[in-house]
């Protein structure tokens, strides 16, 4: 017979001819197909047919003209049946065709068939991988498959996981390049909205270089395009303006160079909104144009609409053009969605605002909230989800309720009537909370949470000057506190829920990031090697918020109360931390005034001072201090200077001596030189307080490791000498030093010359009470970061990560500059002390300009005895600059260049006391003395035993 069973190899070869003829013939007639397959199947006894077979079968159902959805899934789960029944085994065809199965159920919208049928070609996609037997682009669909349901059922987190899958597996292989470019436009928009600028910007230039890599750029413009302009705007709102006014002009020229122009509606459109941040309100007015001028040749509505938005802005707010402003806000409306009409709402409610129509104002406020949702204001705002239908840009919503607060204000400036100030300060408290809301759910990076701050930033300084206005304390106060260190208080909350497993799995983390950031930004964008390293950071960075994600899972009780918004109260502040004579002074820098706040145990008070008057001592002041050859020459002109400055910031407020926290911001200068008054000798602030600096008054209530060693010790580390690439100068007297201080202390562990290497100190110091060293240090390097320098290296501020909790109270660090950095607003210096800070040390001595070797040994050996004395940190310090003030011969080191540098941040707390008392000398002694008598005795005794024996013998 034709179809005899008893020739295995014959019966396949004819029956794979057979059927290729058989569609040949009968294309696209898939009944047929079906019949005849199942009939070629049934004829069998036991065999299995071939790869290539089910292979083909499986593709003329997919491939059909016949596109119905539930016929092919009929075909597909039969052939499932057949090679189930056969037990063929789970090869490449077996997973090529659950994927099949699993889109079918997907075009039915039956999307938990489609999913598990997708996971289960996953799950052999995997082990095939594993064994080489299959290419990573059959993960990449199926994540692909995936992400679209997530997509469709609104699952976010299940999306983000199958966007990083899907990307992870096209970086292994780099297949699929079309599926993998639209999941990281979905990831970049994902950051872009959620305000993480920094994760949206490295995943753009992943984007942007795969594009270049993977096409011509000329059939890739769109993808170009895109994640250009999302980088430009994630750079703009991160206030790197010059970096993305660069990017964008690049591509101007290149674009315009592959007569590409048309494409530039973004591009031209994000000059303008950078002009506009930067006050170029007539370049930025150009740009926007033909950004609109472009979008209109390609009928995109949203660009038009966005971009008359702009224009309507700087007419109508900037140039206060009112009539020119609401005209293009109105067209605008033409072209609006949702999102847009929203801010359309908001400039025409600020217009109206700056023209005294107040009640017009509001409503268009109400109206831009209604656009979002029905009935929404800042009460409901609290109690919605973030994910707005069309509508996901939170900072646009902050804005809002931003510029509804100030309509109040000016309402309060031109009627007089406190009324209007209440309601702006319970707008502004609102919006707080809806930020820190943001903050809590969206768990940013670093980089993005500042961002937020600076966000933040302008609600905190129209807060503050509504509470002075209405002589409202309190709420000021709370202002105050929330507008500096919340990131430094959470990374130190933080430390306290991690266990010691969880701090060495993240040090481990963000070192191996740190080094990829560091290496790819030294390396050309068009290289190879660049692109490369990019996809490993970029899968270091899935790894690294995967673990973050399980942390949170792992404590939703700490992530629910995240952002703790329970402020400190003025009644808490002098309970927990104003006793033993405290006062606290707390400073805002705004863009027009600097507000200074003061409460002590029984007085409080608030005062505004003009900005560039401030800043203009203040600068001054510096310049005085930090260089003693000006102090010298012009001693009268730095009292004028030291004077103004004190009564700037004092006069009229007498304060009682004692000891003083400082809380500043922006221009960092030592108080204790404050001249409070001119006799024969200038009256120093340091003669009645002893001052310490700290980053809010908040971080002072935190609760911090103890020392469980048993016994306090100290851990001091002078290299001395450098090696001779540094170009540093020895600093012969620092071992010196460090033995003098070793005088007051028990335990004291001393490391100098080559021996005192960067690896060192991190291996050893977070098991020592008090950190002293003595090193050369830099408040910028050549990685526009700070650096301290070791025997044999340089320790950079971004690399200060430890992979255990520290037990240490207090770092000494006597160097150059290490209480400088970078300033960002909000949080405050990037500072080596604001480094150890957040790792979860209490205290840093620190110093503010290069300061002199021998005044700085002399100070610090004085600050250890006192110290040892049981004084806490701040009266220690303060002593140690009396003495060595008084007791200095040369007239020249009373100058306050060689005392005022070194300042303390934190916790100005009594350390224990690691120098043995006298009684336990004594102790000791009169022990030692018992076990001498004791041992005499007993000789005494054992040799008048030996001499009665020999007399009796």
């Amino acid at each position: 017979m034709f179809f005899s069973t008893g020739n295995a190899f014959n019966f396949e070869k004819v029956r794979v001819r057979m059927t290729v003829l058989l569609l040949a013939f009968l294309k696209n007639k898939i009944v047929f197909i079906f019949v005849f397959f199942s009939f070629l199947c049934s004829t069998t006894s036991g065999q299995c047919p071939g790869k290539d077979y089910f292979k083909q079968k499986i593709n003329t159902i997919s491939n059909s003209k016949d596109k119905n959805p539930e016929i092919q899934l009929k075909w597909l789960l039969q052939v499932k049946e057949e090679m189930n029944n056969c037990r063929y085994q789970k090869d490449s065809v077996y997973m090529y065709l659950l994927r099949r199965i699993g889109l079918v159920y997907f075009k039915q919208v039956k999307y938990d068939s489609a999913v598990y049928y997708t996971n289960q070609s996953i799950q052999i996609a995997k082990i095939l991988l594993q064994n080489n037997k299959c290419l990573p682009l059959a993960l990449v669909d199926n994540y692909y498959t995936l992400f679209y349901i997530a997509f469709n059922l609104e699952q976010e987190q299940n999306e983000l996981n199958a966007i990083d899958s899907c990307i992870t597996y096209f970086l292994r292989g780099n297949l699929g390049t079309d599926k993998a470019l639209t999941v990281l436009q979905s990831k970049v928009e994902y950051f872009y909205n959620k305000g993480d600028y920094s994760q949206c910007i490295n995943t753009a230039k992943l984007g942007e270089e795969i594009v270049q890599k993977s096409n011509h750029i000329e059939d890739s413009i769109g993808n170009i395009v895109f994640f250009v302009n999302y980088r430009a705007n994630a750079l703009y709102y991160g206030n790197e303006l010059d970096s993305a006014k660069e990017i964008l002009i690049n591509k101007i020229v290149q674009f315009e160079k592959i007569g590409q122009s048309n494409q530039l509606g973004n591009i031209f459109s994000a000059l303008g909104l950078i002009n506009n941040e930067e006050g170029k309100y007539k370049e930025a007015l150009y740009f926007l144009w033909k950004g609109f001028e472009k979008f209109a040749i390609n009928k995109y509505g949203k660009g038009l609409a966005q971009n008359l938005v702009f224009i309507g802005r700087i007419e109508g707010v900037k140039l206060r053009n009112y009539d020119a402003g609401l005209k293009y806000l109105s067209t605008s409306l033409k072209y609006a969605d949702a999102m847009d009409s929203s801010n359309v709402f908001t400039q025409k409610g600020n217009i109206y605002s700056l023209k005294n129509r107040f009640d017009s104002a509001q409503y268009f406020f109400q109206k831009a909230y209604n656009a979002v949702q029905p009935g929404m204001d800042e009460n409901t705002l609290l109690q919605k989800s973030f994910q707005f239908p069309g509508y996901n840009q939170l900072q646009d919503l902050s804005d809002l309720a931003t510029d509804k607060g100030d309509a109040y204000v000016r309402q309060y400036n031109f009627t007089h009537n406190n009324d209007f100030l209440k309601k702006a300060i319970s707008v502004f408290k609102k919006n707080d909370l809806f930020l820190g809301k943001i903050r809590t759910e969206q768990k940013l990076q670093i980089a993005s949470s500042l961002v937020w701050n600076k966000t933040a930033r302008s609600l905190y300084e129209h807060a503050i000057d509504a509470c002075y206005a209405n002589k409202n304390i309190e709420d000021a106060f709370y202002f105050f506190e929330k507008s500096r260190a919340i990131l430094l208080n959470d990374q130190v909350n933080e430390q306290r829920w991690k266990a010691d497993s969880d701090i060495v799995k993240e040090a481990t983390m963000k070192k191996l990031i740190l080094e990829m950031e560091q290496k790819v930004a030294t390396i050309s964008d068009s290289s190879e090697e660049n692109i490369t390293l990019r996809k490993k950071l970029y899968v270091a960075n899935q790894q690294y918020d995967l673990f973050i994600n399980r942390f949170k899972s792992r404590n939703p009780v700490y992530y629910e109360n995240y952002i703790d918004n329970s402020t400190l109260s003025i009644s808490q502040l002098r309970k927990d931390i104003l006793k033993d004579k405290k006062t606290l002074v707390e400073i805002f820098s705004g863009d027009s005034a600097v507000y200074v706040l003061t409460i002590s145990g029984i007085n409080q008070s608030i005062k505004k001072i003009d900005k560039k008057l401030y800043a203009g001592v203040a600068n001054l002041f510096n310049a005085y201090i930090s260089n003693p050859s000006l102090l010298n020459r012009d001693f009268k002109g730095w009292i004028k200077t030291s004077r103004q400055l004190y009564n700037l910031l004092f006069q009229n407020n007498i304060i009682a001596d004692g000891r003083m926290i400082i809380s500043p911001d922006g221009i960092n200068f030592p108080f204790e030189a404050l001249i409070i008054s001119v006799e024969q000798e200038p009256d120093y602030f340091l003669n009645h307080y002893a001052t310490s600096y700290t980053y809010s008054a908040k971080y002072l209530t935190n609760h911090f490791a103890a020392n469980t060693n048993g016994g306090s010790t100290i851990f001091g580390m002078a290299p001395v000498k450098y090696n001779a690439d540094m170009h540093l100068a020895p600093l012969s007297g620092s071992d010196n030093s460090l033995n003098k201080i070793n005088d007051y202390f028990s335990n004291a562990t001393n490391v100098v010359l080559e021996k005192a290497t960067k690896s060192r100190f991190l291996q050893n110091f977070p098991d020592y009470s008090i950190i002293q060293l003595y090193t050369h240090a830099s408040d910028s390097s050549d990685r526009n970061d700070p650096v301290i320098y070791f025997a044999d290296s340089a320790l950079y501020l971004s690399n200060l990560l430890l992979d255990r909790r520290p037990v240490t109270q207090l770092v000494v660090l006597s160097a150059c500059e290490t209480a400088n950095g970078k300033f960002y607003e909000g949080e405050g210096i990037f500072s080596f002390n604001r480094g150890f800070a957040a790792l979860g040390i209490p205290a840093a001595i620190s110093n503010l300009w290069s300061v002199e070797n021998e005044s700085t040994y002399r100070i610090t050996e004085l600050f250890y005895k006192y110290l040892s004395k049981g004084l806490p940190t701040d009266v220690a310090l303060q002593k140690a600059k009396l003495e060595f003030i008084e007791k200095s011969v040369s007239k020249e080191k009373k100058l306050p260049y060689y005392w005022a540098g070194a300042i303390l941040t934190g916790k100005a707390d009594i350390l224990e006391n690691k120098q043995p008392s006298l009684w336990l000398w004594i102790s000791i002694a009169f022990i030692v003395l018992l076990g001498i008598v004791f041992l005499m005795r007993k000789i005494l005794i054992k040799k008048k035993v030996i001499g009665n024996t020999e007399l009796e013998n």
